[in-house]
């Protein structure tokens, strides 16, 4: 459960700063600029692509969360 947990922060760590940079492409389209012209015009477009990423994101930080609460929980009863 540790190793769950350190990948769930890792997905966090990573994760935050990919969906503010989607969600801010929209006003500030060089943000993404790295991107292919396909790529970039599609993020451009949909805006839903960063809502959902920071949606997960904020579900691995509630199960990182979650699953820390349950480790305490169980070295505390030991």
């Amino acid at each position: 459960m540790k190793l769950l947990r350190g990948i769930l922060i890792a997905i966090v760590v990573v994760g935050m700063p990919s969906a503010f940079i989607l969600l801010l492409s929209r006003s500030n389209p060089d943000i993404i600029g790295f991107l292919p012209d396909d790529w970039e015009s599609f993020i451009i477009q949909n805006d839903w692509i960063g809502y959902l990423v920071l949606g997960i994101e904020v579900l691995a930080a509630l199960g990182a969360t979650g699953l820390g609460s349950l480790i305490k929980k169980r070295e505390n009863a030991a």
